[in-house]
């Protein structure tokens, strides 16, 4: 099964479902091409830190589907996941006829009626592909935000930003929706789209002109990415656990969602918190796969040898540009030794590539495994990731496969103390993480 964008089925479901998304007393609905995750992730963890009921539906799922569903950052159980699913399919099987929902919106769905069910208080929900015609666009009434938009998956949204950008703000509402809009530095012309589709459907827009900004690194030596910035109005410092100097305009973006939460959007709702209460949240969260320091030790080898490396899931060209934008501010000039692995798009890999690779750079590629539930996503073959860094980085100083996968890669990679990078799709990411288990 492929992807299936449109609304029919997934409306026509829901209200053979009674409805459920529509028991959700307040949402923030999250669209963009990079960052989303990231956002979803700051938002719940610092919503939950004040003891209200926060769900948060994020896509794709990482290791399992339980792990894009959850409440309180803690996922769905299994046995109620697989309960929800039997009786939706159940429901879908009678009251659908032929054009049966896709498995993305049966997510969809399992995560609103749970939602429902528990009674949340508030839910964070990451738009899956574009906006206008995904399976999360069934709230006329959220926060809606926006993070960075670039030029991805041009085969579904369009190829221009403009197009692009017009897909993202079709999650805008009337009369009901509020925006906010994040700071676009790559494409500023898609702020033209969004302010022009928020004019019509009369939905104010609270626009992130600033980005947070570091504090010097000897003013506290305890709190290694200490950022200010403004939160309700007050001027504050946290520690922000997520790795990049991108994060720091999403943060930026983080905080104007939380103050228009508070104290406009949703401020007969919920009372404003305290700022300490809020930072306490933001610090404590986590989010797999992006950017992230990890270690390894091979069990196969005697002395229990181990590696530390660096893993982001940058599949594309801004999260490749991120990526080597960290790399060169805290190591510059030094020569990286790649373990890649992408989704079967060659002008993709091509970019990633273009963008990240070095002469006298060391480049091994791997495969993935197939995510659960969603067979026809493929793992570019490793040889072919091979063909691409040496015909456009014909100065590399090695290239290898290795058709074992990541493990395999790892397993030769201890005791090496050059600068490792895992790097490619967020379904590498999950490979790599099951084996870190």
């Amino acid at each position: 099964m492929s992807i299936r964008l449109g609304l029919e089925r997934i409306l026509d479901l829901l209200k053979h479902l009674g409805n459920p998304q529509n028991d959700i007393k307040a949402v923030i609905h999250v669209a963009g091409t990079n960052g989303k995750g990231s956002v979803c992730a700051l938002l719940s963890h610092a919503l939950a830190a004040t003891s209200i009921k926060v769900a948060r539906f994020s896509s794709p799922h990482f290791i399992t589907p339980t792990d894009s569903i959850c409440i309180n950052n803690t996922p769905i159980p299994d046995a109620t996941y697989s309960n929800l699913m039997n009786r939706i399919k159940n429901v879908a099987e009678s009251s659908m006829a032929t054009d049966l929902p896709s498995s993305f919106e049966i997510e969809c769905a399992i995560a609103f009626l749970w939602f429902s069910e528990q009674q949340v208080d508030v839910a964070v929900i990451e738009v899956g592909l574009g906006g206008r015609l995904d399976a999360t666009n069934v709230f006329t009434n959220a926060l809606c935000v926006f993070t960075a938009l670039s030029i991805d998956h041009t085969e579904f949204l369009g190829s221009t930003i403009q197009e692009i950008a017009t897909q993202k703000a079709g999650i805008l509402h009337k009369p009901c929706s509020d925006c906010i809009l994040g700071r676009q530095e790559s494409f500023p012309e898609s702020k033209a789209v969004i302010f022009a589709k928020a004019k019509e459907v009369g939905c104010q827009v609270w626009e992130v002109r600033d980005s947070c900004i570091p504090v010097a690194a000897n003013i506290d030596a305890s709190r290694s990415n200490l950022v200010k910035g403004r939160l309700l109005g007050q001027d504050i410092e946290i520690d922000l656990p997520l790795l990049g100097t991108f994060q720091y305009t999403n943060l930026a973006t983080v905080l104007e969602t939380l103050t228009v939460f508070y104290k406009h959007k949703y401020s007969t709702l919920f009372s404003v918190p305290p700022v300490s209460t809020l930072i306490r949240g933001l610090e404590s969260t986590s989010w797999p796969g992006r950017m992230e320091w990890l270690a390894y030790t091979a069990p196969a080898v005697p002395a229990k040898k181990s590696i530390r490396f660096l893993a982001d899931g940058a599949h594309n060209h801004q999260g490749a540009e991120c990526l080597r934008a960290y790399l060169d501010a805290k190591y510059p000039g030094k020569s990286v030794h790649w373990v890649m692995g992408m989704k079967a798009d060659r002008e993709k890999m091509e970019g990633l590539v273009r963008v990240l690779v070095r002469g006298g750079d060391v480049v091994w590629s791997v495969g993935f495994e197939a995510p659960v539930g969603m067979p026809w996503i493929k793992s570019m073959p490793e040889d072919d990731i091979i063909k691409c860094v040496e015909r456009i980085v014909p100065s590399v100083r090695e290239c290898r496969v290795f058709k074992g996968g990541i493990r395999e890669a790892l397993d030769q990679l201890v005791d090496n103390e050059r600068l490792i990078v895992v790097c490619g799709s967020l379904y590498l990411m999950a490979s790599l993480h099951k084996i870190l288990q």
